[in-house]
């Protein structure tokens, strides 16, 4: 688990210093900054009933069934609502190009017109039912509300994987795919002294051990010119993790020092250069999130 710890104050501070590092990065993490400091603001101080571990069928976790698929993690009851109309305004400071939007979404949420829990309580099959229907019935502007979504369901899923930390970590999970929420990872990180690989979700927050041999989206083992990692010149800390086998990409941050003290992703955002320089070469990310996506 990602648990840094940090303040809202240290992560400005790291958001500068990223930025002043990665100047080509600026308009992503001038757009990111505000969001994940209400986030992480909102993890911290809200309440939400912790899952039972006792739900969950240890022999299915073994054999690479996530929580997620074993009891629900999404709740009717949770704040979805509260949760929202909080995070509008950063969306708005930090996406100020979609003012309009987002003030129409924020008006459909007050009178009832959408109704949050309707999309995070149906099943996955039904979500883009759900959004033509507020776009159609609500006027909603689907980009705002896919970004929402989004950050609703990183902070819920993110609080119950920390109370759930102590528990998972007593398990063995062998997988390449997050076993909180079941997603595939959107960082890899190897920490200065200390050998191990670890896969970060940037669906929930949850970091495990992987093997550095195994390739997480497809789990073929590494062969001589089949898997590899793409190094910026100059730059040891910054990697990517390619397997020609399922043209995937896992961005790494190499030998990162202190990881109590950092917020990994925002790292991850001034790295974003890479992410372009391995899609314009055919690979894709083994996870879309925020960053990568946006060019």
């Amino acid at each position: 688990m990602n648990e840094s710890g940090a303040t809202a104050q240290q992560i400005e501070e790291l958001i500068e210093e990223v930025g002043r590092k990665h100047p080509h990065s600026s308009n992503i993490l001038l757009a990111y900054a505000p969001l994940l400091l209400e986030k992480n603001s909102i993890i911290a101080t809200i309440d939400l009933p912790e899952i039972d571990t006792k739900s969950i069928d240890t022999a299915r976790l073994h054999s690479g069934i996530p929580v997620m698929q074993q009891a629900p993690l999404l709740l009717r009851a949770d704040p979805w609502k509260h949760m929202a109309l909080t995070l509008l305004p950063a969306m708005q400071k930090g996406l100020p190009a979609m003012t309009e939007e987002i003030e129409t979404l924020k008006r459909c949420l007050e009178s009832g017109a959408i109704d949050l829990a309707d999309y995070f309580c149906s099943d996955t099959g039904r979500h883009d039912q759900v959004l033509d229907a507020w776009k159609k019935g609500a006027g909603a502007s689907l980009p705002v509300c896919c970004l929402l979504l989004s950050a609703l369901e990183r902070i819920v899923l993110e609080k119950r994987a920390c109370g759930m930390s102590a528990f998972l970590r007593e398990k063995t999970w062998e997988k390449g795919y997050c076993p909180v929420c079941g997603d595939l990872p959107g960082l890899s990180i190897i920490h200065e002294k200390v050998p191990d690989r670890w896969l970060h979700c940037t669906g929930c927050g949850h970091e495990w051990r992987f093997s550095r041999v195994l390739c997480p989206c497809c789990e073929a083992v590494a062969k001589e010119e089949g898997m590899s990692y793409f190094f910026v010149e100059g730059k040891d800390t910054e990697a990517a993790f390619i397997c020609d086998g399922c043209k995937k990409y896992l961005i790494t941050l190499n030998r990162v020092d202190n990881p109590g003290e950092k917020d990994v992703e925002i790292l991850a955002v001034g790295m974003a250069h890479l992410d372009v320089i391995m899609q314009e070469k055919g690979y894709s990310p083994m996870k879309g999130c925020f960053w990568n996506s946006v060019r």
